[in-house]
């Protein structure tokens, strides 16, 4: 385990705090889509912007998960072919694995801050609400960053303890 990831570090700690914001997001765009539908439904009056906010608002709940999604390994791994190439290749199946994971979340990242660049230079705005994209999407991109930094802990730790296993 490494500084990065140890149940005691920044990140594990940050990560968890951050999921509690996202279930609160979760929280408030179930509420609001209860409003609206009651709101709907009695006076024949949507909330306006609703679907803008909830867009926003949604991307920036998923992303507040991954962190800790990444800190705790809690996404799927498929391994059937352990059996087939044995402890050794096990391990190196895992660092692979890891390593991907690590370059594909951190591709994603990238561009996501290229994209919320975008929308602060061109000024960017909802349609109804006229609430700025760009702060929204920085904020997405932060949080795969984060989530970059919890799989590069993964990473390291994958690697070392599987020296250790072929160290014994």
């Amino acid at each position: 385990m490494t500084r990065l990831n140890s149940p005691s570090g920044w990140l594990p700690r940050l990560s968890q705090w951050l999921a509690i914001a996202g279930l609160a997001g979760l929280t408030g765009i179930s509420l609001a889509i209860v409003g609206d539908v009651a709101l709907r439904a009695a006076l024949n009056r949507p909330l306006d912007g609703l679907s803008e906010l909830m867009s926003l608002v949604g991307a920036l709940t998923i992303a507040s998960f991954l962190p800790l999604s990444m800190v705790t390994r809690s996404h799927v791994s498929i391994r059937f072919l352990n059996r087939l190439v044995g402890t050794q290749g096990s391990q190196w199946l895992e660092r692979f694995a890891a390593l991907v994971t690590l370059v594909f979340v951190s591709l994603v990242a990238w561009q996501l801050l290229v994209y919320a660049k975008e929308m602060f230079s061109s000024g960017e705005k909802t349609w109804i609400l006229q609430m700025a994209i760009g702060p929204w999407w920085m904020g997405v991109g932060a949080l795969l960053v984060l989530a970059c930094l919890a799989q590069l802990g993964v990473l390291i730790a994958t690697c070392r303890s599987a020296d250790q296993t072929t160290d014994a």
